[in-house]
């Protein structure tokens, strides 16, 4: 069977949604909280600013918004990874790494139109 290459455009823009759905789920609750003098909320208020970014850099003819963010999102959850594998492995870390290779994805794909 073939891949169904028409639909390439249509899977990008879902997994675009996607990606900000499952930031906005993961990080939400923390940037609600508006605890700005803690850490965590620094990096979760980074992680939806950038997918946000990421999300509207389809919108751009210009690869710059969708490049940029994916990799600062790739290298943030890398470094968050970094200070939560010590307290083992878990649903939560997971989840980081998930966010880092979607992170790299945006930053290899750009907006190809």
């Amino acid at each position: 069977m073939k891949p169904i290459k028409s639909a390439l455009g249509i899977s990008v823009w879902l997994l675009r949604l996607s990606f900000l759905f499952l930031v906005l789920v993961t990080f939400g609750e923390e940037v609600i909280a508006f605890e700005y003098r803690s850490r965590e909320f620094i990096v979760a208020a980074i992680f939806v600013l950038l997918s946000v970014l990421i999300f509207l850099g389809g919108f751009s003819s210009k690869p710059t918004l969708t490049v940029l963010p994916g990799l600062l999102i790739c290298l943030l959850s890398l470094y968050t990874i970094a200070m939560q594998v010590m307290n083992g492995f878990n649903a939560s870390l997971a989840t980081l790494f998930v966010f880092c290779t979607l992170g790299f994805f945006f930053a290899c794909k750009g907006t190809n139109k």
